[in-house]
């Protein structure tokens, strides 16, 4: 870098009251998520990625192998498995130690977000309200509570190290400080790639670092996009591109369902959706989904665009007049947020719209603070300031605290968003998924039916007949699974189930074509293999049989039923050793 021209502002030092603000950030988030340390998990995602997942079921050679060669399924997030793995290897499946993980994390955000405010702008007092607004505000309760969004806590962390390497990397002009934004960064990248857009947030704050200068009457500046800045950069757009290759791969069928029409307009409602929340965060919820028409005839989500548009010019304006914050946060947050902006669709078949989460909010959120905060100090007095400050932080904390009762298990979840969206068929199912597991059955019956009238989907379907196979109503099970295929034939455990209900009936051979069926479009299907093997016994193939054994436990060498199967089927082959 060139040691004339514009150079960037001098960073400011760490305040020496720095023991009392560190204090002050870890205990109250601590206080107020203390109560989530004791929820179970949810059957939300936890079981695909934690208790039902092999990949995170201890730290060993195959596990830290696979999680380096396989997608969530959706997600390529290899640091984040390593997390699950340690947790394992510490206690097992007991949520306990899986939430407190998440906490701490958090607990290491909050500084590092503290810490970031104080490096941009300079004030403690501003830095300290941003850190613990950013510590207690309820939208980012459901990032702290649920054990899977382990991932976009973790991706934060570097996200937030990676910012702050950068700042002292460019102030000091050392390579060193660099290299380690940069290795920051590759380690968010895998634990969630949505920290892809850290090039343009970098680049805002190089546009920024240039304001505040100009701000300052310092005319002997370079131009903040200049040959330095694009080489400096560069690494992290490379990094970008790369992951976010390997995320497409991913998540190719979401975007493949994505039209352009429908990600503008409900990309609109999503940015306003949770401006609204961040000011107001009452009835939050694990799912917001969408169900009136996708179209530019419909007034709420023109209305949500146009507002995105007004917002944004307003922004403009008030940059040009001094208030750089202002825009500068607001587009961390629209930049933030833009990797979401494809991922609406959700549920089986990508029959559900779900416009937004609440942990996408996460680490746009800050962008939303910093200005909101410098703004409001730089009209009112000190002591309004704090007034004002313990005031919302006092709300902020208890909305959050009541937070934690509603993410206690699966039951409360999902009872939570049908308060607020009755309509969630999704909602339903997994509440029956929840009730069928504790052997109520009654009641699990009554919310399938319930998603049923909302919208037959074959996720609905395939659960009904799994709780009917519980019954033994082979006959039933077998039309719902047929039902099942007939919304979505590629539904592997459709297939399984209905194989299953043909064994009830003794129709072997209708349970074999169907086992095949479901391996033939996942040949890596634990259940299919596994049933499949099971009908090789009844027909006394040994050899098949074993073929199928050994094939489920070179996808789940843990499961001991597949062992003892194994050596059964072995001990009737002649001449082979057991």
């Amino acid at each position: 870098m060139s040691q004339t021209g514009y150079h960037h502002p001098v960073l400011p030092r760490l305040p020496d009251t720095l023991g009392k603000y560190v204090l002050l950030l870890l205990i109250v988030p601590a206080l107020t998520f203390a109560m989530g340390l004791r929820n179970d998990f949810v059957d939300w995602d936890d079981p695909a990625l934690i208790t039902e997942n092999p990949i995170s079921h201890g730290l060993t050679w195959d596990n830290v192998k696979a999680s380096w060669t396989s997608y969530d399924p959706e997600l390529y997030i290899p640091h984040t498995f390593l997390t699950y793995q340690v947790d394992y290897t510490i206690g097992g499946l007991h949520p306990f130690i899986y939430h407190l993980h998440n906490l701490l994390f958090h607990l290491l955000n909050v500084l590092l977000v503290a810490w970031l405010v104080f490096l941009l702008v300079g004030s403690a007092p501003i830095a300290l309200v941003c850190g613990l607004l950013f510590a207690v505000h309820p939208l980012n309760a459901e990032t702290v509570l649920w054990a899977s969004a382990r991932k976009d806590l973790l991706s934060s962390t570097w996200f937030f190290a990676s910012i702050i390497a950068y700042l002292y990397a460019r102030e000091r002009r050392k390579t060193s400080l660099w290299i380690v934004s940069l290795l920051c960064f590759v380690s968010g990248l895998l634990s969630k790639v949505m920290i892809a857009t850290l090039p343009v947030i970098l680049l805002l704050i190089e546009w920024r670092g240039v304001t505040l200068s100009s701000s300052k009457g310092d005319t002997d500046r370079r131009s903040w996009f200049d040959g330095l800045t694009m080489t400096r950069l560069l690494p992290y757009v490379a990094l970008s591109i790369l992951f976010g290759i390997i995320a497409l791969l991913g998540k190719k069928a979401f975007v493949a369902a994505a039209s352009l029409q429908e990600t503008i307009l409900l990309a609109g409602k999503a940015v306003m959706f949770l401006l609204l929340k961040f000011v107001a965060p009452i009835r939050l919820s694990v799912l917001y989904p969408y169900t009136d028409p996708i179209s530019f005839a419909s007034p709420g989500l023109i209305v949500a665009l146009l507002a995105v548009i007004v917002l944004t010019i307003l922004a403009i304006i008030a940059a040009r007049r001094g208030h750089r914050d202002v825009l500068f946060g607001w587009l961390w947050f629209l930049v933030c947020l833009s990797p979401t902006f494809l991922l609406y669709r959700r549920g089986e078949h990508f029959g559900d719209i779900y416009f937004t989460s609440g942990r996408y909010f996460y680490a746009a959120g800050v962008g939303l603070m910093l200005p909101l905060v410098t703004l409001a100090a730089s009209r009112v007095t000190t002591q309004t300031l704090k007034g004002m400050a313990v005031a919302v932080l006092g709300v902020s904390a208890i909305l959050s605290m009541m937070q934690a009762f509603v993410w206690k298990d699966t039951e409360s979840l999902f009872r939570n968003v049908l308060t607020f969206y009755p309509n969630s068929q999704i909602a339903h199912v997994t509440i029956g998924n929840h009730y069928q597991s504790l052997g109520d059955l009654e009641r699990a019956f009554t919310h399938y039916d319930k998603a049923l009238t909302i919208r037959p989907t074959s996720l609905a379907y395939f659960n009904l007949g799994n709780a009917l196979l519980t019954l033994n109503r082979a006959d039933e099970a077998i039309e719902a699974g047929k039902q099942a295929l007939e919304l979505d034939p590629a539904l592997v455990i459709a297939h399984v189930n209905l194989g299953v209900g043909y064994v009830k009936k003794e129709m072997i051979d209708e349970a074999v074509a169907s086992f095949q069926k479901a391996i033939e479009l996942d040949p890596n299907s634990v259940q299919g293999h596994f049933n499949l093997g099971v009908m090789f016994e009844k027909q006394k193939k040994w050899e098949v049989a074993v073929r199928e054994y050994k094939r489920v436990l070179d996808l789940n060498p843990t499961l001991q039923v597949a062992v003892e199967r194994l050596a059964a089927a072995r001990k009737n082959l002649p001449g082979i050793p057991y």
